[in-house]
């Protein structure tokens, strides 16, 4: 990985994932790197992970779950 670039994370979308823990997961990973400046110094801290949900096809996905 080159110096300076961000790790990616990508999250499979499944028809048979919950979407409470798909969207779930995608808020925790993306607030990597935010949260703890925003709480400690007031202002929000750059993203440490690129997030991405990613489905099999390009095609637009659905839940089965709710």
């Amino acid at each position: 990985m080159p110096s300076g670039s961000k790790p990616t994370v990508a999250l499979l979308a499944a028809p048979e994932v919950s979407p409470s823990v798909l969207f779930g997961l995608y808020d925790v990973l993306a607030s990597v790197g935010v949260i703890w400046p925003d709480l400690t110094a007031g202002e929000p801290g750059e993203p440490a992970l690129d997030v991405f949900i990613v489905g099999r096809t390009g095609e637009s996905f659905r839940c089965s779950h709710g």
